[in-house]
């Protein structure tokens, strides 16, 4: 894991920095990979993860109750869910 001066540095440096999930985005990935086996799938694709299946997920697993942290774990799997679809 870089600091911040490490990354400024390879900045400056112009040295490729590798993508890795940061330690605090990772719940939200976790929920987008568990929560990717709920899509109902038609005949030549596959729909987007439910939205009651997302809330369940946060209420259920994480005992989230804040409306507030539910919609924000919602738009975010649901903009990694619309990006893995296109």
């Amino acid at each position: 894991m870089y600091t911040p001066a490490d990354l400024a540095y390879l900045r400056e440096k112009q040295v490729p920095i590798p993508n890795y999930t940061e330690p605090e985005n990772w719940f939200l990935w976790q929920a987008f990979y568990y929560l990717r086996t709920e899509r109902q799938t038609g005949m030549d694709n596959i729909g987007p993860i439910p939205v009651s299946a997302i809330i369940a997920y946060c209420r259920d697993l994480y005992l989230m109750t804040c409306p507030v942290q539910i919609a924000s774990v919602i738009r975010v799997v649901v903009a990694l869910d619309n990006a893995e679809r296109t």
